[in-house]
């Protein structure tokens, strides 16, 4: 609408442990092995496969029923061939600038999926674990200990070096006839309940080198082969335990740095299952959570347990089969994260982030702290690891592109370009050393399938035309959750591949989670449908509250009743344009066969105009800031206060009157291009009820309208906009506000006409707006004069005005002055009163037997002298209001009739 050419390619992440998981659940598949030995890899791959392409054409159907508009003919999808090979080409660039390494290395694992995992795979929930005082007997002196603190009893029989910092003080600290070593700050923590003697203090990096012995040297014969020392660690802390880290190399990341610096054997008798091996003695072949209270009761036997007891804490799981994971030292290939980050940090400065700390806080954080990128996974449903490895040697070679595969392949055939497992494990390459080379086994994290996006989805390397039009995106968004995820894997892969970064423009957008602020979860049974929504309220009426609700980045507690209270205000515009094409039709109105100069045109006509240019101008800076939610709450504020409940307001009495008065064409052609406007504004946001108005109240009328509301101009006319006139009309609203609320101190009805209205204010704009635009006044404060004072002028009195300088006149205040209403009863304003009184029951009866704006009555009226005699006088009015041909003062002998109670007097009405 802006007059730009767009890029909108649908794309879908197709492979990894996401879908794994559910194919594993159809097929009733336990267990990695089953997939292996029963069912087999290619029958595996190709359900996952099958399974991708139905959720996909699912999926797609719930995009389009939303509204979002892609090429959904043309989507990238990321187990295409063409796709793949882009991440080969990815990977191919990383081993050519020495950044694709294999290491042995701590890592989270899931041993369910018996797989590597990346931190962006592991969900954080908060769980129950062992809270374990564990004493490590010193070589040194009998009954001296050194006390560690652990909430993993299954790392212990793993344990290599106990870690203190280097500048903390640590204590001997005798209890009864032991002595404990640990942290001086901590001892209260752990013995305030009992007498202890603090014998002696030193400092952390004098403590470097004293050995102690394993406390599970029966259960575990091999670690009598180990030596175990108390070494210096950075890493440790004073929050919690006792200043004492137990260190298992094989087994946690700041352990595993410990272990390399150091020396120490990287120990870990667990195998991919989380299974002990045969080197954890006693306890081979038990699962290692499940080994916990094996291994804290034999602790407790040897007398080496201080206390045991409970911890809830935050813990990480499996992002999919939500096993809690386990870290593990294994052989995995890497990406050199840190050989880059510097460039990384670089490159950040380039990207505007939504909200801003999202980039300069949260997201830098992430990339600082950065730890080189675990890529390889062992599973089936991935994108094979283009690495092959000679079987003789051991030198690599890393495959760009099938037809590099193809042209050097020795054995094997690429079955009609699919490279997926198992049939790219059978391609055998000839090594110049005349050994074969082999493809690793493993598949790519799909965190690379998503990185590689930018420019796979232009098919680059491949086509070059495409990738040079649209690369580098000047916009993306994602959840917050993405700070580790997509942003994350699209800059690491894009310094890798291009030395740049993706991306221009980042929105992080939140979560919708239940109306507790609970995240929404099938098990939990808070998770609302988006097809729910639109079943009840229409998917325009979702969009809206989506974008409505909060701001993009802040999550939103999806609540019914303000999806119900957005809903609403989609009625009011529905019966905004049914009002307006009701009373065009009734007038064969053609906003097309005025110019503006034709028609009378009044303040309030220029007002609203003004409005809704004013509108246009908010909403452009919303959308172009990203801010959707100003644009959202400036649209639902027009439709509700500006348009219905003041301009309709304002212009009701117009289209009653004679068919081709210029005041009331003026009304009409201000009304039909304000909505016209409107429409125009709020179709990005809610592009079925937009495009619906749009064919029959433009299209209907305009024969070289564009064929829709999304190919009109997004243009507004500054020209228009008369900020003067708005806040002059503003301060009008609060004033007649003010009489209203005076009016109700003494009950007294909007109807019912009153004497005066006196407005008082010591601002000369407010009383220049107040006599610009006093008919608006006037009509809507149903007043018979109006006076306007700055406290000297207009008003003849000798001091400030208040109620009894006033006379019986009623108060209402207002930002920036005051109103008095003048509620006397003059013969007069009680029969205009009786006679509003009188239109009101007769337009109820219209309404009760629906009939349509443009029929004619005939009036029967019973009541009483009195009443005929206060309301002759307007008889001609009341016969206006309510079309009524004739009014007749006897009882109707046909039609609908109804009594009805006014004032105390008893009348009856009927129509025909």
């Amino acid at each position: 609408m802006s007059g730009f050419n767009v890029r909108r390619q649908a794309g879908w992440d197709t492979h990894g442990l996401p879908i794994e998981h559910k194919v594993e659940g159809i097929m009733n598949i336990k267990s990695k092995k089953e997939i292996e030995d029963k069912i087999g890899i290619d029958v595996f791959v190709k359900k996952c496969r099958e399974f991708a392409i139905e959720n996909k054409s699912i999926m797609t159907q719930q995009f389009k029923l939303l509204g979002v508009w892609m090429d959904w003919d043309n989507p990238y999808v990321t187990f295409d061939t063409g796709y793949m090979e882009s991440c080969w080409w990815t990977l191919q660039k990383a081993h050519q600038k020495d950044l694709l390494i294999k290491d042995l290395r701590v890592i989270t694992w899931c041993p369910r999926c018996e797989t590597a995992l990346a931190m962006a795979e592991i969900d954080y929930e908060n769980k129950d674990d062992p809270s374990i005082y564990v004493k490590f007997p010193l070589k040194t002196d009998d009954k001296h200990y050194i006390l560690i603190w652990t909430t993993t009893p299954w790392t212990l029989p793993a344990n290599m070096a106990v870690c203190v910092h280097p500048d903390f003080d640590y204590a001997y600290v005798k209890v009864g006839e032991e002595v404990y070593l640990m942290a001086h700050a901590l001892i209260d923590s752990i013995f305030e309940d009992q007498d202890y003697e603090v014998i002696n203090v030193v400092k952390g990096s004098e403590l470097e080198g004293i050995e102690y012995h394993h406390p599970l040297l029966d259960e575990i014969p091999i670690q009598r082969n180990f030596n175990h020392i108390i070494l210096p660690g950075e890493h440790v802390t004073l929050t919690e335990g006792t200043g004492c880290v137990h260190t298992a190399p094989g087994h946690g990341p700041d352990d595993f740095d410990i272990g390399k610096k150091y020396g120490l054997p990287i120990f870990s008798p667990v195998d991919e299952a989380g299974l002990f091996k045969e080197d954890a003695g006693k306890y081979v072949g038990e699962f290692v959570k499940d080994a916990d209270p094996y291994i804290i009761g034999d602790l407790d036997a040897h007398g080496f347990l201080l206390k045991a007891e409970t911890i809830n804490h935050r813990y990480g799981f499996c992002w999919r089969c939500k096993t809690p994971i386990i870290y593990l030292a294994t052989e995995q290939w890497f990406l050199k994260i840190t050989a880059i980050k510097d460039k990384m940090l670089k490159e950040l400065e380039k990207v505007q982030w939504i909200p801003s700390w999202a980039g300069e806080s949260r997201f830098r954080n992430w990339v600082e702290n950065a730890r080189d990128w675990t890529i390889s996974r062992q599973r089936y449903w991935g994108i094979p690891i283009p690495i092959w490895i000679c079987e003789n040697c051991g030198d690599m070679t890393v495959i760009g592109s099938i037809a590099e595969l193809k042209e050097i392949a020795s054995e094997g055939t690429i079955k009609g370009d699919f490279i997926h497992r198992p049939h790219v494990d059978e391609i055998i390459i000839k090594c110049a050393c005349g050994g074969n080379m082999r493809r690793i086994p493993d598949v790519l994290d799909v965190w690379i399938d998503s990185g590689v996006a930018g420019w796979a989805a232009l098919d680059y390397p491949r086509e070059t035309e495409l990738f040079e039009e649209w690369y580098p995106y000047d916009f993306i968004t994602e959840g917050h959750d993405q700070t580790r995820g997509w942003f994350y894997s699209q800059l690491g892969c894009g310094l890798i591949s291009l030395d740049s970064i993706p991306y221009r423009k980042v929105l992080m957008h939140g979560f919708t989670l239940d109306d507790e602020g609970k995240k929404m979860s099938k098990s939990l049974g808070n998770v609302v449908e988006p097809d729910e929504v639109i079943e009840k309220y229409g998917a325009d009426v979702l969009r809206f509250y989506l974008l409505w609700g909060n701001k993009p980045w802040e999550d939103l507690k999806f609540n019914w009743e303000e999806v119900k209270n957005v809903a609403k205000m989609f009625n009011i515009l529905w019966n905004v344009y049914v009002f307006t094409t009701t009373y065009m039709a009734i007038d064969n109105f053609n906003p097309t066969l005025y110019e503006i100069e034709d028609l009378k045109l009044r303040d309030e006509d220029y007002w609203i105009m003004s409005r809704a240019q004013s509108l246009t101008r908010i909403v452009n800076e919303s959308l172009d800031s990203l801010y959707l939610h100003k644009a959202t709450r400036s649209i639902n504020q027009f439709i509700l206060e500006d348009l219905s409940r003041w301009y309709i307001r304002l212009i009701r009495g117009r289209t009653w009157i004679e068919k081709e008065d210029p005041d009331k064409l003026g009304a009409y052609y201000t009304l039909y291009h304000v909505i016209k406007q409107l429409l125009i504004v709020m179709s990005p946001i809610t592009p079925h009820i937009s495009e619906e108005i749009y064919q029959n109240l433009v299209r209907g009328v305009e024969d070289d309208a564009p064929e829709s509301i999304h190919m009109e101009d997004w243009t507004f006319n500054e020209d228009l906009i008369r900020e003067d006139l708005e806040e002059s009309m503003n301060v009008v609203r609060e004033i007649i506000e003010a009489c209203a609320r005076a009016r109700d101190i003494a009950r007294y009805k909007l109807r019912w006409p009153v004497k005066e209205v006196i407005i008082v204010s010591e601002d000369f704009k407010i009383l220049k707006a107040a006599r610009k635009l006093n008919h608006i006044i006037m009509e809507q404060a149903n007043t018979k004069e109006l006076v306007s004072s700055n406290y000297f002028e207009d008003i003849k009195i000798n001091a400030k005005p208040n109620l009894k300088t006033l006379g019986p006149k009623l108060r209402g205040d207002f930002e920036g002055g005051s109103v008095f209403v003048d509620t006397e009863l003059t013969l007069e304003i009680l029969s205009e009163s009786m006679a509003r009184e009188l239109i009101r029951r007769i337009q109820y009866m219209r309404k009760d037997i629906d009939l349509d704006i443009e029929s004619n009555i005939q009036v029967f009226l019973e009541c009483s002298k009195q009443f005929r005699e206060l309301i002759k006088t307007f008889l001609g009015f009341i016969s206006n209001e309510v079309r009524a041909e004739k009014f007749i003062f006897s009882p109707g002998e046909s039609g609908y009739t109804k009594k009805w109670n006014i004032e105390d007097e008893e009348v009856t009405i009927t129509i025909k």
